[in-house]
């Protein structure tokens, strides 16, 4: 089966009548089949990377709609078929701009709140993936990050 030109869908048609539903198709758990992957990764590395972003989502304490739109985001950002980002190491001019305009004098705090989510929630293995996706320090990322944080009561 050839991948359509422009997308890579995160999973293969699945004979639903076989028996076991996989976790990533259940209703129980986020929908990530709208994901872009990379055409080149076999799909049962991509199967356990999704499984592994279900337990973050979940683990965080997301709805469906806002993974929905962390996955809208990731697709908006990381092209499969174009080089690999460079790792971003600091939040950028515009977005941290951004951010303290939408946080004011709460920008510190919510900045750590991101942190203490991501450390929570996966430690230097979401660390890497975000900055290797280029979503680290990217303004919705971190205000989804940060409201997680707020929600759980996490410092």
């Amino acid at each position: 089966m050839q991948a359509q030109a422009n997308q890579v869908h995160a999973v293969a048609p699945v004979d639903r009548s076989a028996g076991a539903t996989p976790d990533y198709f259940r209703e129980d758990t986020y929908d990530l089949s709208a994901a872009y992957l990379d055409p080149e990764v076999p799909l049962e590395d991509h199967r356990q990377a999704l499984a592994v972003v279900q337990s973050w989502f979940r683990a965080a304490g997301l709805d469906a709609a806002e993974a929905k739109l962390l996955v809208d985001r990731f697709n908006e950002v990381v092209d499969p078929y174009a080089p690999p980002l460079a790792a971003q190491d600091t939040l950028s001019g515009a977005g941290e701009s951004y951010l303290r305009a939408r946080w004011g004098g709460d920008f510190d705090r919510n900045m750590a709140q991101a942190d203490s989510a991501i450390e929570r929630l996966g430690g230097a293995e979401l660390d890497l993936f975000l900055k290797e996706s280029g979503l680290r320090f990217d303004p919705f990322v971190l205000r989804t990050l940060a409201g997680a944080a707020r929600r759980h009561g996490w410092q």
